[in-house]
């Protein structure tokens, strides 16, 4: 996993540069490079034609993990097929999936906007609020 630079204050960008993720994630090693600012963490899937089942449950145990920390776990560039599979593992994904950065940059412009106290907070989920407000 590649850490890529960031200009967006509290997001880790990691791309994950293999075709084939047939593993479990490395929680772990995604938790290790985290910064004390993190609030939002994107896994950039980009170029991955196949996602096992074992690797988007590592992804949902890391969402977990992080939403009890008041982080966000957010998927770059899922193919449709992926986001399918990942809806039928969660139901209800405690995950955010997002298409490209410029979704990204716009969801984190309404966080920046919720956070301000006249700012609106529809759409804001519980974790996010909880990063928010504390």
């Amino acid at each position: 996993m590649e850490v890529v630079a960031q200009q967006i204050p509290g997001v880790l960008r990691v791309r994950v540069a293999e075709r084939t993720l047939v593993k479990p994630l490395d929680s772990q090693a995604v938790l290790d490079l985290r910064r004390p600012d993190t609030v939002v963490i994107a896994l950039d899937l980009k170029g991955a034609d196949f996602i096992s089942s074992l690797f988007l449950q590592g992804c949902i145990e890391l969402a977990r993990t992080l939403v009890g920390s008041g982080q966000q776990l957010v998927l770059l560039h899922l193919l449709p097929q992926q986001e399918r599979l990942l809806e039928f593992l969660v139901g209800t994904p405690r995950l955010l999936v997002l298409n490209d950065e410029a979704q990204l940059d716009d969801r984190l412009k309404s966080l920046a906007a919720a956070a301000s106290p006249d700012g609106p907070h529809e759409g804001v989920t519980r974790a996010e609020k909880f990063m928010l407000w504390g």
